[in-house]
């Protein structure tokens, strides 16, 4: 969703920028043969997701595959949550991994198999969290995602992380 700069500016940007270690990343992976293609897409905006997988499929070799991380936390106590607050969180983690998973099974009958379909959730999604009930239900809905792919015979895994240390 949020990108990269053009690729002709890398060199311009700070290493010791959130941006520029993102470049080096990338970079980096691309020093090891790794092929990436950067797009800015809104993974839950199926208008997106359309356009970015006909350009996919229509100039690059077919996606091998996929790492879903995208998500949005919002604390708040059930009784006070609203609709739209609910709906955000969901947004992101419900509709995003729904749209891969529905562009992603094209691909998979057209030119075979992913390698791997990883989808980032949460242990929330396993014991809950406080005032993230919301997320948990979200996160909850991956795990759901992984078990329905595996058992249609598709790659699939669904990573409950933890705590974070630092800023996430």
């Amino acid at each position: 969703r949020t990108g990269l700069p053009e690729r002709s500016t890398w060199p311009q940007i700070p290493s010791g920028t959130e941006v520029g270690k993102r470049v080096s990343a990338v970079q980096s992976l691309e020093g090891r043969g790794a092929t990436i293609h950067i797009a800015k897409a809104d993974v839950a905006d199926q208008r997106q997701m359309s356009d970015l997988w006909t350009e996919l499929d229509a100039h690059h070799p077919p996606v091998r595959g996929i790492i879903h991380a995208a998500g949005v936390l919002r604390a708040r106590e059930v009784v006070h949550l609203k609709s739209d607050e609910f709906h955000e969180v969901l947004r992101s983690k419900v509709a995003g991994a729904s749209l891969l998973h529905e562009y992603v099974q094209a691909t998979e009958r057209r030119a075979g198999m992913l390698d791997f379909f990883v989808l980032f959730s949460s242990g929330a999604s396993v014991w809950g969290s406080q005032n993230q009930a919301h997320y948990a239900a979200a996160n909850q809905f991956l795990d759901s995602l992984a078990q329905h792919r595996a058992a249609l015979g598709l790659p699939a895994l669904s990573v409950n992380w933890g705590w974070w240390q630092g800023e996430g």
